[in-house]
């Protein structure tokens, strides 16, 4: 064999061990089928939430929140997979979704599993005011160290709301 036959097949050996498909680094993840599920899961839960809001309808609000509730309590324990933001955004979708529904007692216990699962995480919204302490507000479920309103972190228009609500609820 010639010099350049034997340096034509091993360039042509390693440059067919670089040629991979691109599913053999997928399939070497062992944790890709749980990231899929949980894409599934959320998905199917932000249709339901979708639907709900188009029909305005009490019962899809319902299960939307529990789909949230699911998806949240059957992938909490792979915190290597889903991250730790999704996981509190899912949480505080589904606490909205009880509100919505009307299902105040589910919304408490939801924000309960909250704040045991994340103690120090919040979301904020664009104006800078606590997801946490707003649902406080409305659940007016404050611990006792934040049981003055005046000290939560929401936005002025709810705080306002919930004190002319108050202040009618008395006569």
């Amino acid at each position: 064999m010639s010099r350049k036959t034997i340096i034509a097949l091993c360039m042509a050996l390693l440059l067919s061990g670089c040629l991979m498909q691109p599913g053999n680094i997928e399939a070497n993840d062992p944790y890709e089928h749980i990231r899929a599920e949980f894409s599934q899961c959320r998905a199917q839960a932000l249709k339901m939430d979708a639907s709900a809001r188009e029909h305005q309808s009490v019962a899809q609000y319902h299960t939307a929140a529990n789909l949230f509730g699911h998806c949240v309590e059957r992938y909490s324990t792979y915190t290597t997979v889903v991250s730790a933001d999704e996981m509190l955004e899912m949480q505080a979708l589904s606490i909205l979704g009880f509100i919505k529904a009307g299902d105040l007692q589910s919304a408490e216990e939801q924000l309960q599993i909250m704040r045991d699962a994340f103690p120090d995480h919040d979301l904020y919204f664009s104006d800078g005011s606590s997801f946490v302490d707003s649902i406080y507000l409305l659940l007016d479920t404050a611990p006792t160290a934040s049981n003055n309103r005046r000290l939560l972190n929401v936005n002025p228009t709810v705080s306002a709301e919930r004190q002319r609500r108050d202040y009618w609820l008395q006569y």
